[in-house]
């Protein structure tokens, strides 16, 4: 079973998608194939009364993605927990080949990241939207102020980010960790 998953950027405003996330959903949605899945995450960070999962949703129905061939993930603010909690959802269904779809900018962090949740880049493929888009902060600096880099499973790595995430600080793991 194979899924892509096209990363977040913002909202507008007005709760439609940037033109960032809109670039980087329509790559995945050009795509996109019959028996396939797309896993979109990311939860309402910006308190405008819908998730960037649900307008990317409503977007990508819009553009003919069948709706049973979607599912959202609303919990995760951030590239990290997107990743992670991805990890999650490919366990419970089975989802072993993912297509990671970003931009130039944000690739370094995505690679990363998944290659640290997942344990290795084996079954996937990054592929990146040209768009001009702001640099990307020094996101190691907040990764090792939550990891060591020795957490491999998904426990350890959700253990981490209930006690030292600044996101997810106290939030409880079982939360973290259910789909």
């Amino acid at each position: 079973m194979q899924a892509i998953v096209p990363f977040a950027n913002f909202l507008n405003l007005d709760g439609s998608i940037n033109r960032i996330t809109k670039a980087r959903l329509d790559l995945a949605i050009s795509l996109f194939m019959e028996g396939m899945t797309m896993i979109i995450p990311g939860a309402d960070f910006q308190k405008l009364g819908i998730t960037l999962s649900q307008a990317m949703k409503d977007y990508a129905i819009s553009k003919g993605i069948p709706e049973k061939s979607i599912i959202i993930e609303e919990l995760s603010l951030d590239t990290l927990c997107q990743v992670f909690r991805t990890r999650l959802i490919c366990e419970k269904k089975g989802i072993k080949k993912l297509i990671w779809v970003t931009d130039q900018n944000h690739m370094p962090k995505v690679k990363f990241y998944v290659n640290f949740i997942f344990g290795s880049l084996e079954g996937m493929e990054v592929k990146e939207v040209n768009i001009k888009a702001e640099p990307k902060k020094d996101f190691m600096k907040d990764f090792n102020k939550t990891f060591d880099g020795n957490e491999k499973s998904i426990l350890e790595i959700a253990t981490k980010l209930s006690e030292k995430h600044e996101y997810y600080k106290g939030i409880p793991i079982k939360k973290l960790i259910s789909i």
